[in-house]
């Protein structure tokens, strides 16, 4: 959070890479909803890069957290891309993994 407050009102979204992860449990699940409500607070979104089917599928398995809540994009060029085209009010990417 101290990189966040330091980048002050300029941040608008922040990517977690996701690739490296290789397995997600509950405690990341609730870290990850944490983190996205408080950035939300701020008006920072919070976004994932990678793995958008397996943190899908695991979320919505266990009811723990809306995927809506953090976007997922299949890469971090398409989670760039969908910032650059204004989506701050972030829409699903379509089936073929580009942003809309």
């Amino acid at each position: 959070m101290a990189a966040v407050e330091k980048a002050g009102s300029s941040l608008k979204w922040l990517v977690l890479a996701m690739i490296p992860v290789t397995m997600i449990d509950a405690t990341g699940l609730y870290t990850a909803k944490e983190l996205a409500d408080t950035l939300n607070q701020n008006g920072v979104v919070l976004a994932g890069a990678g793995r958008q089917s397996e943190w899908r599928l695991w979320a919505e398995s266990r009811r723990v957290i809306q995927h809506r809540q953090i976007p997922f994009y299949p890469t971090i060029g398409e989670a760039i891309r969908a910032f650059q085209l204004g989506q701050e009010n972030w829409t699903e990417p379509q089936q073929n993994g580009s942003a809309p």
